[in-house]
């Protein structure tokens, strides 16, 4: 499990295709999102080196 923290970024399944050459991320979880119900995120780590 990954904990929340202010400045973390979390992205959607079509953000993370869009960016996971480029970029690290955890691996998906799913969260509950206002207005959007249960969604699979991916918590932003770090650029690729």
């Amino acid at each position: 499990m990954h904990l929340n923290y202010p400045g973390m970024i979390q992205c959607a399944a079509a953000t993370y295709r869009r960016l996971a050459e480029r970029f690290d991320f955890h691996a998906p979880q799913t969260t509950y999102l206002k207005g959007k119900g249960e969604m699979t995120v991916y918590q932003l780590i770090s650029r690729k080196a």
